[in-house]
């Protein structure tokens, strides 16, 4: 159970004195926050960091922040803890319905580039997958996604088989066990996440043969009664996209820089999959916040 926000400041600023996040500083006003499923969430310090730098571009001088870690929770129990209050900020897939919930801050943190999905796959299916270019071959196989994700809605639109657990750590499980077929991933996450698994699941590779994409970012979220801090973060991040450091962003944090240049991988099959689940007015194909398959064939 979450703490009580009477008393959260109080007892976060005493873990603060103990804790190893580099953010858990001394400050005035704090934003609670998940925590990370564990140490091999390694999606997370890329979100906090980047909401630090947005924050401190976007806030009054004489305002300061500080982000909190609370404890991990799924999806679903996220938006359930902010609307009551539990949480200040959030990230996750952008999707119409979460936007109806909460107020999304809609700047696509990655550039789109988590609609981009790279397989995480046993290396013995390896020739099984070089061997598929179109979607209908891929329907044959069966995915792993986590339950309350937005990609699972939209796999399952284009009549994907996938096989669902709400607790991410499961998800490979179930690959290194054989009992689905392969992971999409954010373009940017397997590597690492695969570096992170190797002592229990060695066999895991990520194939660069197929790469699927559909419109799909993250967007922070907060409540719609937190205008301040919707209005800090979305001018921050506007002003990061102005000086070109969103874009130096992701191409020096430790969980995308790997990627670039993009045009390496322009030799892989790209697969094209709708997504009717996004927020509306996202302006997708705007190339102000959004990359396009041409960014990996220039």
């Amino acid at each position: 159970m979450l703490i009580h926000r009477v008393t959260s400041y109080v007892l976060l600023a005493l873990a603060c004195a103990h804790s190893t996040y580099a953010y858990c500083n001394v400050s005035t006003r704090p934003i609670l926050i998940p925590a990370p499923y564990s140490e091999k969430d390694i999606a997370h310090e890329y979100y906090v960091e980047l909401a630090s730098i947005a924050l401190k571009l976007g806030l009054k001088e004489s305002d300061s922040t500080q982000l909190v870690p609370t404890v991990h929770m799924n999806q679903a129990r996220a938006i359930v803890e902010l609307k009551k209050g539990n949480l200040d900020l959030f990230w996750t897939g952008a999707d119409e319905q979460t936007g109806a919930q909460l107020k999304a801050i809609k700047i696509p943190l990655d550039m789109g580039l988590m609609g981009f999905r790279r397989f995480t796959i046993s290396e013995k299916n390896r020739a099984l997958f070089e061997q598929i270019d179109n979607v209908t071959q891929l329907k044959r196989l069966t995915a792993c996604q986590g339950t309350y994700w937005a990609d699972t809605k939209i796999l399952r639109n284009a009549g994907l088989q996938v096989l669902d657990t709400p607790v991410h750590e499961d998800l490979f499980e179930l690959l290194g066990t054989g009992r689905c077929d392969y992971f999409p991933r954010g373009f940017h996450e397997g590597p690492a996440e695969i570096a992170r698994w190797s002592p229990i699941f060695p066999d895991l590779i990520v194939s660069n043969h197929i790469i699927i994409h559909y419109p799909f970012t993250i967007y922070f979220y907060t409540r719609e009664t937190e205008v301040w801090l919707a209005e800090a973060l979305e001018r921050g991040l506007e002003m990061m996209i102005d000086q070109g450091l969103l874009l130096d962003f992701m191409k020096s944090h430790p969980s995308t820089s790997h990627l670039f240049p993009l045009q390496r991988y322009k030799e892989a099959t790209f697969i094209e999959l709708p997504n009717p689940y996004l927020n509306k007015n996202s302006n997708i194909g705007n190339p102000r916040y959004w990359l396009t398959e041409g960014a990996f064939k220039q």
